[in-house]
């Protein structure tokens, strides 16, 4: 491959490189939403419990004066509350499913970049090799012919 196949590589290589970045920021604040609406849920849940345990205790002593409607009105809301963290929730998990994808795409795609930035060395190696070796062949023939000599014939001879 020639030198502009080698820069379209490198440069290949590099996009790749900055896209499955790119993949694993948004992965990581998509992991980070969804930790954040798992913990809320968590919060909200001890809240739910702490109200039913409180409103167990007063049933315990006597409704008071206020009654139950306080109780049934902050436990709707909590419910609410859940039931939408729990919405997001699973919004969250998905979105995270998508990005993870997304960053096993990129992965894969700049592992292929490197295997043939990889070939590619490999080949320049090679044809750096193949020059050397036909510049030395070159230098051998011509210092026989200034010499008047056929190079030495490669294989056995038999006598007749």
């Amino acid at each position: 491959m020639n030198r502009t196949n080698v820069r379209r590589v490198e440069l290949l290589l590099k996009l790749r490189r900055h896209r499955e970045e790119g993949a694993k920021r948004a992965f990581m604040e998509a992991r980070r939403g969804m930790e954040t609406t798992v913990t809320l849920i968590e919060a909200l849940d001890k809240v739910r419990n702490a109200h039913n345990s409180a409103a167990r205790s007063a049933l315990l002593v006597g409704p008071g004066p206020a009654g139950l409607g306080g109780y049934r009105r902050a436990t709707c809301e909590i419910n609410m509350a859940l039931a939408q963290h729990r919405r997001r929730l699973v919004a969250a998990l998905a979105e995270l499913d998508r990005r993870r994808a997304e960053l096993v795409a990129a992965r894969k795609q700049r592992q292929a970049m490197q295997l043939l930035a990889g070939r590619q060395a490999e080949q320049a190696v090679v044809r750096q090799g193949r020059l050397e070796t036909k510049a030395a062949d070159d230098l051998y023939a011509s210092g026989l012919a200034v010499a008047g000599r056929q190079p030495a014939a490669t294989g056995t001879m038999t006598s007749a």
